[in-house]
């Protein structure tokens, strides 16, 4: 699976009137599924590649990702599949809610 997101602690303020959001993304392996969502547990160690952004080789925490998308590698293309919903730091954790459960709104219906 991969997500995406624009995480809070990389958001800067460029000028008076402007914000720059620098993205980040990622691809681990879904180590639960419920009804409502399906979680990501991260074994960093595993991981291939950090993103190097302004001298750091890897993102701490992935607070300010809400809503950044979920896709999986299905018969060679990505498939939508939900969004992040939270992350739970003391489990270095994403919950992501399943994309049926997103309303014509935006709203996460639960």
């Amino acid at each position: 699976m991969a997500f995406c997101g624009f995480p809070g602690e990389w958001r800067e303020a460029v000028d008076y009137d402007s914000l720059q959001f620098a993205s980040y993304s990622v691809g681990d392996r879904v180590t639960a599924v419920g009804k409502l969502s399906f979680i990501c547990a991260f074994d960093r160690q595993s991981w291939l590649k950090h993103y190097d952004y302004k001298g750091t080789d890897s993102l701490p925490e992935f607070c300010g990702m809400s809503g950044g998308p979920a896709f999986a590698l299905r018969h060679l293309n990505f498939e939508f599949v939900g969004v992040i919903k939270e992350y739970a730091a003391g489990m270095d954790a994403i919950y992501f809610a399943h994309s049926g459960l997103i309303g014509s709104n935006g709203h996460i219906m639960l």
